[in-house]
């Protein structure tokens, strides 16, 4: 197992305790850390098994919008 480090990944978001903060939204950042299973990925030297940053990305950003939703 090793881990991939996600740092200061930006979203926008609408959410806040504020009604401003819901009408104007803001940037958040967030920080991700991925415990990985290699698999044979390394081993063959191969991208097939590997992470896809971008898969790892969608997956938070669909996370950060749900948080604040009302």
């Amino acid at each position: 197992m090793y881990v991939i480090r996600m740092k200061n990944c930006a979203f926008f978001a609408r959410h806040g305790v504020h009604d401003e903060e819901e009408a104007l939204g803001q940037r958040f950042y967030v920080d991700a850390a991925l415990t990985v299973d290699p698999g044979t990925a390394l081993d063959n030297d191969t991208i097939d098994g590997t992470v896809d940053y971008g898969v790892a990305f969608g997956v938070i950003e669909k996370i950060i919008p749900a948080s604040g939703a009302s």
